[in-house]
């Protein structure tokens, strides 16, 4: 089954239990779960049920505030312009932690027995997601993993066209170009 990791940038949320300790995420994403089961709504309920029964592994990473816990504001769509010094010691820790996390604990991911990289999935997630979007469309995995791949055999093809150029224009002409050497 697949792994969820359910990151929430709140400044707000308190992680603490009925009782006003101090709580893990993942307790305090249990509890939340569970409480939601006495929600009384049937759609709610559902969700919940689907959320546990196909992500049976499950995490949740509480973000601070990237501007520090005392600082009310959010950077909002600016936050990639801003450096690294602008943002809290505290914010850039649980980045570096949580891409620790991902880099080290995520699974290589397959599709159809094939390995894909990073950016073969985010390449995907992006056309689902633009799928999902779109009203009345309907997602065609195969047809999105085909596209991925006839891309991907172009690329190689060019690349492959620029290498062999590089070689046969070298051979003939000897490496004086500095442009070819790198």
């Amino acid at each position: 089954m697949p792994r969820l990791m359910w990151v929430v940038r709140d400044n707000k949320m308190e992680i603490k239990d009925k009782q006003g300790n101090k709580i893990t995420e993942n307790q305090y994403l249990e509890h939340k779960l569970s409480q939601i089961a006495k929600s009384g709504s049937r759609a709610i309920t559902r969700t919940r049920d689907k959320i546990i029964k196909s992500f049976p592994d499950r995490e949740l990473v509480v973000m601070t505030n990237p501007m520090g816990s005392d600082v009310d504001e959010e950077p909002g769509d600016d936050l990639i312009s801003l450096d690294q010094e602008e943002l809290s010691p505290e914010f850039w820790e649980k980045c570096i932690a949580l891409r620790m996390k991902l880099v080290n604990d995520t699974p290589v991911k397959q599709i159809w027995s094939r390995k894909i990289t990073g950016s073969t999935f985010v390449f995907l997630l992006n056309e689902y997601i633009a799928a999902l979007n779109e009203k009345g469309s309907v997602i065609h995995f195969s047809n999105t993993w085909e596209f991925y791949l006839e891309s991907e055999l172009q690329d190689l093809y060019e690349s492959s066209l620029l290498y062999v150029e590089k070689t046969i224009k070298n051979h003939m002409w000897g490496n004086d170009d500095e442009e070819d050497e790198e």
